[in-house]
């Protein structure tokens, strides 16, 4: 079997993003050497305009649906976090580190349950900060939202705005 279509499989199968250690192990294959397959299949993905993209994330790579073909299959995909706790993600988002007190200000109680089932996903991280808590997105969010930082999420929010006002 071709290493670079190994590496493909690898990453079409897993469920979160594959270290590129992983990878090296599974192909008996230097990082350099990997990270160039990786860039061919990249390369092979867009000429063909495929709606799949590789991205990496911290050194770890996961394939994910572009940006412009996400919107036309959303009702296809599985939602597993609310509309509820994904508000409340939201204002975590736009104003981390925010105090939980100051959280739960703005979204009411049920924001103790959201950052509960948020806490348990490890999407955010809590810390004591004297009397409250302080909450900020975790590195498994930026893995699970395909971005591999906040200012980048926030980019592609604005642009997705920016395309749904026009």
């Amino acid at each position: 079997m071709e290493a670079k279509r190994i590496i493909e499989a690898a990453l079409f199968i897993s469920s979160k993003p594959v270290p590129i250690y992983k990878l090296c192990e599974l192909v008996s294959m230097k990082k350099s050497e990997v990270e160039k397959l990786i860039e061919e299949l990249r390369k092979e993905y867009e000429e063909r305009g495929s709606p799949i993209e590789i991205i990496e994330i911290e050194e770890r790579y996961t394939m994910q649906l572009r940006h412009e073909y996400a919107e036309a299959v959303r009702e296809l995909a599985p939602t597993d976090l609310s509309s509820s706790v994904l508000r409340t993600l939201a204002v975590i988002v736009s104003k981390q580190p925010i105090k939980q007190s100051d959280l739960v200000k703005i979204r009411g109680n049920k924001a103790y349950d959201h950052i509960e089932e948020l806490e348990r996903r490890k999407l955010i991280e809590v810390r004591p900060f004297g009397r409250t808590k302080l909450i900020r997105t975790s590195r498994v969010f930026l893995e699970y939202f395909g971005v591999k930082s906040i200012d980048e999420l926030k980019r592609k929010i604005e642009e997705r705005l920016s395309h749904e006002k026009s």
